[in-house]
């Protein structure tokens, strides 16, 4: 049983198109074996990652209007999802490599954790992320945008561990 709750919703699944949907919920999940999850799961991340990097978090705050607010916290929270669903997968998987990978992933996002803990998304001892909605819409959204932007440090740091994980899969094997 995982540490972490996901909320599955249209965004989530989104981000497991090209590959099977039904994994984005526990239900899902629950007879996938682990090579299918740890390929879907992590490039339902890079999706996510993709997502957050079409971001205008340069946007006046006066134009940010509800809606696009709530979609880039829904839009966060499938990243937050899909990054739990990586981590979980890769830490049972059968391959070494991507053990090794997700622990890199996992000691790499630690280092923000601070940053993180300030945007609403918190980082667990056990290594998965949690999301504050609530602390996350009381903030301007041009806060998350050294985080969270296409050329930031951490969504560059977190692209490519999911792209190592992936690319050490032999899914069709």
């Amino acid at each position: 049983m995982s540490s972490f709750s996901v909320n599955s919703n249209y965004y989530l699944r989104s981000m497991y198109a090209g590959t099977d949907r039904t994994l984005a919920s526990s239900s899902g999940r629950a007879n996938a074996d682990n090579k299918k999850l740890s390929y879907a799961d992590s490039k339902a991340l890079k999706n996510a990652i993709r997502a957050l990097g079409d971001v205008d978090f340069e946007m006046e705050e006066k134009d940010v209007t509800e809606s696009y607010k709530t979609k880039f916290s829904k839009e966060l929270r499938a990243f937050v999802d899909s990054y739990n669903y990586t981590l979980e997968s890769g830490k049972e998987s059968d391959n070494e490599d991507v053990r090794r990978e997700v622990k890199k992933m996992k000691k790499f996002t630690e280092k923000y954790g601070d940053r993180l803990e300030e945007l609403g998304v918190s980082v667990k001892t056990s290594g998965y992320l949690s999301y504050d909605n609530t602390k996350a819409n009381s903030l301007y959204l041009h806060s998350f945008g050294d985080t969270f932007g296409s050329d930031s440090e951490f969504m560059e740091g977190i692209s490519k561990y999911a792209s190592k994980i992936n690319k050490r899969i032999d899914y069709y094997a």
